[in-house]
């Protein structure tokens, strides 16, 4: 069996662990195993690996939210320009995906705005405005299931932090987030 099998589905298994974990409200003390299936696909997946470890990066730091929220940010920001750079340097931009995501990161940040202190807003239009560029770059390199599911997780996580919390919320931010990266690493 080939490593990249092995990590891939190590990494399974603590993602759905993790999940779980998150679903019984019981992750306080293991919540450091949560950047770990993002690290093990970095591995698995060397062309892909930096896009994955700054994810992995974006996890430990959003672990202490209330401290390093714009550090992860920052991360994950990093990692979708890279994934932008890569994917859309061997097979270019999807026109109407560029669209699509420019119109969901319109809409999104709108919905947003009234709950985005002002320090936040330039960051959090930035973020928003490199989802609609993983969208664009992800459709014609095969991978849009997964920016598709990425920018679900992380409407839901936004929507969580700056307006109303949602039921479950931080249940659906997980479960979607980790099924985006395996998209990712295997669409």
């Amino acid at each position: 069996m080939p490593l990249a099998d092995i990590a891939t589905g190590v990494a399974l298994l603590i993602a759905l662990a993790y999940v779980a974990l998150v679903a019984g409200g019981i992750r306080g003390r293991v919540r450091g195993i949560k950047p770990l299936p993002a690290l093990l696909l970095a591995a698995a997946y060397p062309a892909w690996g930096p896009v994955f470890a700054c994810w992995a990066v974006g996890d430990t730091l959003l672990l202490d939210k209330d401290r390093f929220f714009l550090h992860g940010l920052f991360a994950f920001l990093v990692g979708h320009l890279w994934f932008i750079a890569a994917a859309g340097s061997t097979t270019g931009i999807s026109s109407a995906g560029l669209g699509a995501g420019l119109l969901t990161a319109t809409l999104l940040v709108g919905l947003l705005w009234s709950g985005l202190r002002p320090r936040l807003r330039v960051p959090v239009v930035l973020y928003a405005l490199s989802l609609a560029g993983v969208l664009a770059t992800a459709i014609p390199a095969g991978k849009a299931a997964g920016a598709i599911v990425f920018l679900i997780s992380d409407a839901v996580l936004a929507w969580n932090r700056f307006r109303k919390p949602l039921p479950r919320g931080d249940l659906i931010v997980m479960a979607t987030y980790y099924a985006a990266i395996f998209l990712f690493a295997r669409g």
